[in-house]
């Protein structure tokens, strides 16, 4: 006995991947590509403008450093130069002695410049007796002064002799020379002739056309002139 169906069943066939609903058309691969492709193109343009203000900040930086370092070494290089003149002047000034011949190797001043005999000469050793001489020269802006040593009895040219200008540091006008007696009292002339008592000042300033004291040394006492035994002929 025969057993009818009533359908015949259909063979199995897989479905292809590339046949169905779901396969994306042609046309919105390439449009997704497209966006993709515009996607990268403006990371990398901010990546090189980030860069490019990085790169450029750094190199502002590194110029106002730069400037401002080299603004510092001009400061300090003033500064030091400055500094070591005021030490040249007080260090002369301050080991200044009385001489037994005044009229030519005594101390004596104007508002511009001053002479006398000191023991602590610039370019000979400590203790050598020297005639040191300084002057303001006001025609450079700023002014600055002139320092002449020159042991006794050396001439212009000697290798005793020296001439060299120190910078002041202080503008706006003319500078000068003071000195002080024994009451404190500011003179613009000093002359062993006019002071008997006293053959050297208690200070020496350098003083700025508006009065204000630029530099300042203090001479020590010395109430008996040096022996000639200490001094060159």
């Amino acid at each position: 006995m025969k057993l009818a169906f009533p359908f015949r069943p259909r063979p199995f066939r897989p479905r292809s991947a590339s046949i169905g609903e779901t396969a994306p058309p042609a046309a919105s691969t390439k449009a997704a590509s497209r966006r993709f492709a515009g996607l990268t193109l403006l990371e990398m343009l901010v990546v090189l403008i980030v860069i490019s203000l990085v790169g450029t900040i750094l190199v502002q930086a590194f110029g106002n450093y730069l400037s401002g370092y080299s603004v510092i070494r001009r400061v300090h290089r003033d500064a030091a130069t400055i500094g070591l003149g005021q030490h040249w002047f007080m260090s002369t000034v301050q080991s200044m002695v009385p001489s037994m011949d005044a009229e030519k190797r005594g101390f004596s001043g104007g508002t511009t410049e001053f002479q006398g005999l000191t023991l602590q000469p610039l370019a000979s050793p400590p203790g050598t007796p020297a005639i040191a001489r300084w002057e303001i020269r006001n025609e450079g802006n700023p002014p600055y002064l002139a320092y002449t040593e020159h042991r006794p009895g050396a001439v212009e040219g000697d290798d005793g002799w020296i001439d060299w200008t120190i910078e002041v540091g202080e503008e706006g006008g003319a500078l000068s020379f003071q000195y002080a007696d024994e009451p404190d009292q500011w003179h613009t002339l000093w002359r062993a002739e006019a002071f008997s008592r006293v053959r050297l000042p208690r200070m020496v300033r350098l003083v700025s056309q508006s009065g204000h004291t630029v530099w300042l040394a203090r001479l020590a006492h010395h109430p008996e002139p040096m022996s000639d035994k200490r001094e060159v002929p």
